[in-house]
């Protein structure tokens, strides 16, 4: 074998290197985009076999075809203010000691 055949072997094998490198390189930074992207939460895009969904169940169980409920308007409601002498005309009726026949 001559050195320029030798030269060219190692130049294709160098190339074809070069390519597998740059293709794993794209493989990690997908995967790690996957992973720790914005929708980290959403896992289920990576399909990881005998992994359990915690949040998923009520996505799952819902009936599509189920009508959605109204919202009414409710009432305010506007509790009596305190004011002061409030708790003595209250308690002014009542008695000090209590006697109870037994």
């Amino acid at each position: 074998m001559s050195n320029a055949v030798r030269i060219k072997e190692l130049n294709d094998k160098i190339t074809a290197l070069e390519k597998e490198n740059t293709t794993l390189k794209e493989t990690i930074a997908y995967l790690t985009r996957k992973l720790y992207g914005r929708s980290s939460e959403t896992s289920k895009n990576l399909n990881i076999q005998g992994q359990m969904s915690l949040f998923d169940e009520a996505e799952q169980e819902q009936n599509i075809k189920a009508k959605e409920p109204t919202l009414e308007e409710v009432e305010s409601y506007l509790r009596n203010r305190k004011y002061n002498g409030q708790r003595k005309e209250k308690l002014g009726t009542m008695s000090r000691f209590r006697t109870t026949k037994i």
